[in-house]
């Protein structure tokens, strides 16, 4: 791109100004000289006959011999090495005097231009005040030689009518040339300068570790996108510094949290092991209760483990998966048949219902999509109502144009307004105190985010308070292209169903 392509450019901006620094100064130049030969010059002109008669009078001898000449011995003019003399005498008064003969000069001094001179006299004859090349010329008077050729005596002086001079002109065209020149390189400058104090203001803020200070420069040239990226750039890094923070926050809590929950269990158990070394479990049947406690324990701790080990893996996108083509009618299915009775010893009544009508394939990791559906019903068993005679749990599959939804729907206590959004976030319990006795990790629903995220799909939680709790979450339609050809399609039909357990 041509910098003249670029009017807001800074190559533009300099280009314009080393051309104006160049360009400037001969205008101003010309127009002094306009205004010299046009304005001032023949303003001064006017006052020539004041300046003729004190040269007159400041070469009065001169005059009076040549007056006595005129009137006594004309010819004498004509003799050139006679006005050869004269001339010597006369330039050391700053004066010339040059005597023509019939339209012909007698003698020109060495240093005055004959064909100049010759222009210059017809000028002079025809009433403009000539300047042949730094002398003023003026005519003192005409005479008749013997022969009564006619003749005249001009004088040439050296020095000019009062007034400004050429010299002056330029001095003053140059001086504005010159202030012109600074501003214009005062306001480039001041283009590039600014920002750059900017800039360095900035990067010493940042180099304190402070990333508030705001670069504020509009501009569209190169510095002004200078400036817009280095602003992006502290916006990303005040952005990365803050999410280090919030990490390193939630790092605190995770450890102050897994702290808390392993401490609860191993507590309990060495106490109960204290309790049989001690003696106090002093019966058999007791004996067994204290060792079905320190299991029970045990058991709790090795599932939060594991809830750890995976959740760091996910967190560290550490974790494989191994996607295949599933029917998801059909996984769900196994599923609730999986969990039915154990759910129904429990107390918790599970139906299945589905309006699935495409039957087309996900694209789904089995085991991990089992461990997604594990941990949300076990999130369901943690928060059912007991004042409610009976716990029911539905999982309900349906459909959009590109995804599947399940639904897992209880009746229990219900999850508070301020309290939904939260729901997902590692160790997250509703409970801030978390005195609250719960064999939960707090990890179950974020793990179950992760995995959904991992397939593509979404993840939320409708709630009502003492009406229940729905956990949704979508996988992704495969289009046909991507379906395998050995799927058998009739094993169920595509109408609704209700399975009951």
């Amino acid at each position: 791109m041509s910098i003249f392509e670029k009017r807001k450019s800074l190559k533009y901006k300099l280009a314009i100004s080393h051309i104006s620094m160049i360009i400037i100064p001969l205008l101003m130049l010309g127009i002094a000289g306009l205004l010299w030969h046009h304005v001032i010059d023949p303003h001064y002109a006017t006052h020539k006959e004041p300046r003729f008669e004190n040269v007159l009078i400041e070469n009065s001898a001169l005059v009076s011999e040549l007056d006595n000449l005129i009137n006594s011995n004309p010819d004498k003019l004509s003799d050139a090495r006679y006005l050869m003399h004269l001339n010597r005498q006369a330039e050391k008064r700053s004066l010339l005097v040059i005597v023509e003969k019939d339209g012909d000069f007698v003698y020109i001094p060495d240093r005055i231009d004959k064909v100049g001179l010759k222009t210059v006299c017809q000028e002079l004859k025809s009433g403009a005040p000539p300047d042949p090349r730094g002398y003023l010329m003026l005519k003192y008077r005409e005479f008749q030689f013997s022969n009564q050729s006619s003749g005249s005596i001009y004088f040439l002086t050296f020095d000019k009518p009062e007034g400004l001079g050429d010299a002056l002109i330029f001095v003053i065209a140059l001086l504005l040339g010159i202030i012109i020149n600074i501003f214009i390189n005062y306001r480039v400058a001041n283009h590039i300068i600014t920002p750059l104090g900017i800039l360095n203001r900035a990067t010493s803020e940042i180099a304190r570790g402070n990333l508030d200070q705001v670069i504020e420069y509009s501009s569209e040239d190169e510095v002004g996108e200078l400036c817009h990226s280095f602003e992006s750039m502290r916006m990303q890094l005040k952005e990365a510094q803050n999410l280090s923070q919030r990490y390193e926050k939630n790092r605190k809590e995770l450890i102050a949290n897994i702290s808390h929950d392993l401490k609860t269990p191993i507590t309990s158990i060495r106490g109960y092991v204290q309790g049989i070394m001690e003696g106090v479990a002093s019966t058999p049947e007791k004996e067994s209760k204290y060792i079905q406690t320190i299991y029970s324990n045990a058991v709790q701790m090795d599932r939060l483990i594991d809830e750890l080990f995976l959740f760091s893996k996910l967190d560290l996108k550490q974790l494989e998966f191994e996607f295949e083509a599933i029917n998801i009618e059909d996984f769900l299915h196994d599923c609730v048949e999986d969990k039915g009775y154990d759910l129904d010893n429990k107390g918790i009544k599970l139906n299945f219902t589905s309006t699935y009508s495409s039957q087309a394939l996900v694209h789904a990791d089995r085991q991990r999509l089992q461990r997604v559906i594990n941990n949300i019903i076990i999130n369901v068993e943690q928060h059912q109502d007991p004042t409610k005679k009976q716990a029911l749990l539905e999982i309900i599959l349906s459909e959009n144009t590109e995804e599947v939804i399940i639904e897992i729907k209880d009746n229990g206590t219900g999850i508070s307004p301020e309290n939904l959004p939260h729901v997902f976030e590692r160790l997250y319990r509703g409970d801030p105190s978390r005195n609250r006795q719960s064999k939960g990790s707090g990890l179950g629903l974020s793990i179950a985010k992760q995995i959904i995220e991992a397939h593509g799909g979404r993840i939320w939680a409708d709630s009502e308070v003492d009406i229940g709790t729905s956990i949704l979450f979508t996988l992704k339609k495969l289009v046909p292209s991507e379906m395998p050809i050995d799927i058998n399609y009739q094993g169920r039909p595509a109408n609704e169903k209700n399975i009951d357990y």
